[in-house]
């Protein structure tokens, strides 16, 4: 594939420029330089069309205009500048006898047919004009009205997480566990079972991966993965440049199509992409932009990244500029329960564009699986519970509220709870059916309700009755 011999063709075409050099003539660029914006477009096209008819190659071309097109007050976009390369080489390409692009940079590529702009002159001298082919090939508003109603539900591959024709961003630390956690999504995926608590839909993958063969071997060996999941495993040997990266997913969607492909997953993004400077937010939306390749065809695409160093807050957690997160509709991090790298708890704190995506989930690695444990606050709850439960079992006679607020240990048990906190834990456990209600005493003219764990061990009373008295202040 073209990308594994990249560094072969890029050092001959560099060898083709030198051997051109001494006999092309000399760039001249100073009728293109900070022209009329009405005239941009135009200018900005003749020129791409005279570099590449007089022999220069495709990265030359490209950087030059991209260097014009900073002195225009203001530039145009990136999206405008693709199309305007894509019109001239597409020209360039249809004036040749060959049926393949002979390209002095990639070498021969098949020109895509999803993005082949036909019959586009590189001057006045054709049935269009370049202003009106400008224009043509501009997408076509729709009135709000003519909208279809079948485009308002979003087709789940994974419920509130993944959805065709969306991208989402995953972010962790490294060697966090999101491996595991995305093998076991391909897992439930196959068998179209619920993951996380969630409903899954059965599709066939692709996987751009930084990870060995070997390893993903041993994860579908583990996993008994059967389904068609297609991996492409360290493909690059160089970094990819922006139009690499353009005409590669060209390529992916190409692949996609033929193999019926529901769902891309890129790990990790920043191996694949071709920006330079993850810190700048143009550079990182125009790496973003060609992904709607994916998109428009219905395939949904999960990109996983990692944290920054600093760490961060409310989907601000992923490394480099905030232009990633942006420009995804679902936006995951992906981190410890606890500040201990031996927990299996895990947090999905999660940003999204979708009622369906929950806010956030607790986890936990059991058995080889995931298990969901709620929400933060359900969690805390819940270990206070236990923590109670713990302490109640230290009275297996029974306990009243108050007597357990009066032998509250602050220095082994924490902050001294109300007694109406204790009452209101209490009646947590009885519904849970761990703690009951054995009697009503009367204590100085009161009734007062004692209660007891539910099936305390024989075995167990002496050792809590020790830890009792432990616990009782003199």
């Amino acid at each position: 594939m073209i990308w594994k011999n990249f560094p072969d063709i890029y050092t001959k075409a560099k060898t083709m420029q030198m051997q051109v050099s001494e006999v092309k003539e000399s760039l001249q660029l100073k009728d293109a330089v900070a022209v009329e914006q009405g005239s941009r477009d135009d200018d900005m096209l003749a020129l791409a069309n005279s570099l590449l008819s007089r022999k220069y190659n495709e990265l030359e071309v490209w950087e030059t205009i991209t260097k014009v097109n900073r002195t225009y007050k203001p530039p145009l976009d990136d999206s405008s500048m693709l199309r305007i390369f894509r019109q001239a080489t597409n020209f360039i390409s249809s004036k040749k006898t060959s049926a393949t692009n002979e390209n002095t940079y990639l070498g021969n590529r098949e020109v895509s047919q999803e993005t082949k702009l036909e019959n586009i002159p590189a001057t006045n001298n054709g049935n269009k004009t370049v202003s009106q082919s400008k224009h043509d090939d501009m997408p076509q508003p729709k009135l709000l009205s003519e909208l279809s109603s079948e485009r308002l539900s979003v087709s789940w591959i994974w419920e509130g997480f993944l959805a065709r024709g969306h991208k989402t961003l995953i972010s962790a630390l490294f060697k966090a566990g999101k491996s595991t956690w995305i093998g076991l999504l391909l897992k439930a995926i196959e068998h179209g079972t619920e993951f996380l608590g969630l409903r899954t839909i059965p599709c066939n993958i692709l996987i751009f991966t930084e990870e060995s063969e070997y390893q993903w071997v041993t994860r579908r060996d583990e996993l008994n993965l059967q389904s068609q999941i297609y991996i492409l495993s360290n493909p690059l040997k160089s970094k990819l440049s922006y139009m690499d990266w353009v005409h590669w997913l060209e390529w992916v969607k190409k692949f996609c199509k033929e193999k019926e492909i529901g769902l891309v997953i890129i790990d990790t993004i920043s191996e694949f992409w071709s920006v330079n400077d993850e810190n700048k937010a143009p550079e990182v939306t125009q790496v973003l932009m060609p992904l709607n390749y994916l998109t428009e065809d219905d395939i949904a695409v999960l990109l996983v990244h990692h944290f920054r160093k600093s760490g961060g807050t409310q989907g601000t957690a992923a490394r480099g500029s905030g232009a990633l997160a942006s420009k995804v509709d679902i936006l995951v991090d992906f981190t410890r329960y606890e500040d201990s790298e031996e927990t299996t708890k895990r947090r999905l704190s999660c940003l999204s564009r979708f009622e369906e995506t929950p806010r956030e989930l607790v986890i936990d690695y059991i058995n080889g699986d995931y298990i969901v444990l709620g929400n933060s606050a359900e969690v805390r709850e819940k270990e206070k519970l236990a923590e109670l439960l713990a302490t109640f079992e230290a009275y297996p006679n029974g306990f009243t509220v108050k007597e357990v607020w009066e032998n509250w240990d602050t220095f082994i048990q924490g902050k001294k709870p109300s007694k109406r906190t204790i009452q209101r834990y209490i009646a947590r456990l009885i519904d849970a059916k761990q703690i009951e209600k054995v009697e009503d005493k009367e204590i100085n003219g009161k009734l007062v309700p004692f209660y007891s764990v539910i099936n305390l061990r024989q075995g167990d009373k002496k050792i809590v009755k020790t830890a009792c008295r432990k616990r009782m202040k003199p």
